[in-house]
């Protein structure tokens, strides 16, 4: 099933011919599959001094930029998880502090409700996919072409609450992060 979403992920990706088309195409794959996506969050960073045009963010320049919400699957409009603009430098509101921990390792990173990394206080009022469990779990995927070392955007996925997420899960994250990587490098 999660192949089947990377593949159908690859084809919507594969058309794309802009950077904010690329953004909506993402979504529109990861919409595909609502058992391994309970819920999924798309933010863009861009330039403070230029919210139209996506940005070319460095740990060096952090303080000039913001995130811009895409788009997401599952949240309602105007929940507190999906704010439409975030001070990715000063704010400490939703995924920021995480945000910047995934900006740092430029990997996956899972957060966890158990270990305070995902505050429960984010997943209330989802709209839960699939099964309609409540994720404990999420992954935020630091999105960055595979040809520079800059993140683009960052990905918050749920992680599927029946599922534990081990090895298998883990190696999934990873391609989906290769996936969109590669993606965005033939884009930009």
């Amino acid at each position: 099933r999660r192949m089947h979403m990377l593949r159908y992920l690859g084809e919507r990706l594969s058309a794309t011919r802009t950077v904010k088309e690329f953004w909506k195409h993402c979504l529109q794959g990861l919409e595909q599959d609502d058992i391994d996506v309970p819920f999924a969050i798309l933010y863009s960073i861009i330039d403070n001094d230029d919210a139209d045009t996506a940005s070319h963010s460095s740990d060096s320049t952090i303080s000039l930029k913001s995130c811009v919400l895409e788009g997401s699957i599952g949240i309602p409009e105007g929940h507190p998880a999906s704010p439409p603009k975030l001070d990715l430098k000063r704010s400490q509101e939703g995924f920021v502090p995480a945000f910047r921990e995934a900006m740092r390792t430029r990997e996956p990173t899972m957060l966890q409700t158990r270990d305070g990394t995902l505050p429960e206080s984010l997943m209330e009022g989802i709209t839960w996919r699939g099964y309609g469990d409540q994720c404990k779990e999420a992954i935020i995927v630091p999105v960055r072409p595979t040809n520079g070392e800059m993140v683009c955007a960052f990905l918050v996925i749920g992680v599927q609450p029946r599922r534990a997420y081990d090895e298998e899960y883990s190696a999934f994250a990873t391609m989906l992060n290769r996936q969109l990587a590669a993606s965005l490098a033939s884009v930009m």
